[in-house]
């Protein structure tokens, strides 16, 4: 979907809306929504939802603010059920997060993908909004299915290669399923040598022991297979099942 635009160039036409509206204090004891409604005229913006979910998408801190000193609903999404929240997040737009968090916005709401604010930020590598977001109290489990596909942050965390923010999503409650591909990751790290990868899975969660499929080859076998001694060394270090070199 198409957003309107909220150029920076149409913000210094009001100066005002910069010293009326204090980054860190509450949206709503600021301005009044009469009062914010005219400063989004005169910086040109239509009091819309495309306009206010365009604002958050570009990290328009000033015109987030007003949008909701205006009285916009926080949870006011487009068409595929993407709201502030979500596009925010994905797009690592920290201060617009924290000016939405305070606004009671449904931290789990998902969009019509089954895609929340945690798994947009999951998918993109925003440890620091996953960060936000747990704190608030997102669902770290939280889970999306759709008939045999099932989407979460872990999954999207483990998809991109982001051992930490798995890391994060299991302090916060977070559980590994076999569908979840944490294994898979591993597995494909010891195999392509990576060994600081592979490492950041085992810290992420991964057992040393882990196996290519229910019966497949483990971990420690498929590094001396695939002539891996400095992940062989790492596997035993971590506590890998000798008896399992041979499999």
């Amino acid at each position: 979907m198409t957003f309107p635009r909220c150029s920076l160039f149409r913000r210094c036409a009001i100066l005002v809306a910069l010293l009326m509206l204090s980054l860190s204090a509450p949206v709503r004891a600021q301005v009044a929504p009469a009062e914010a409604r005219r400063q989004l005229i005169a910086l040109q913006i239509p009091f819309t939802t495309s306009a206010f979910l365009g604002c958050a998408r570009e990290s328009d801190l000033v015109a987030v603010k007003l949008f909701l000193a205006a009285g916009m609903n926080p949870d006011a999404a487009d068409d595929d059920g993407n709201t502030a929240l979500i596009l925010a997040a994905e797009r690592g737009h920290e201060g617009v997060v924290k000016t939405l968090l305070p606004m009671h916005v449904g931290l789990d709401r998902a969009n019509r993908t089954g895609e929340t604010a945690l798994i947009a930020a999951a998918r993109a590598g925003r440890l620091k909004l996953i960060e936000l977001l747990l704190e608030a109290g997102a669902d770290g489990d939280g889970r999306w299915t759709d008939g045999n596909r099932s989407r979460s942050a872990l999954t999207a965390a483990v998809a991109a290669n982001q051992p930490a923010i798995v890391r994060a999503l299991l302090a916060h409650g977070a559980t590994v399923r076999p569908s979840d591909g944490l294994g898979d990751a591993f597995l494909q790290s010891v195999m392509s040598g990576d060994v600081p990868m592979a490492s950041a899975w085992l810290r992420a969660g991964a057992s040393a022991d882990t196996r290519a499929g229910a019966s497949g080859a483990p971990a420690l076998s498929l590094a001396i297979r695939f002539n891996r001694p400095a992940l062989v060394d790492l596997l035993l270090e971590r506590g890998a099942d000798l008896r399992l070199g041979s499999k």
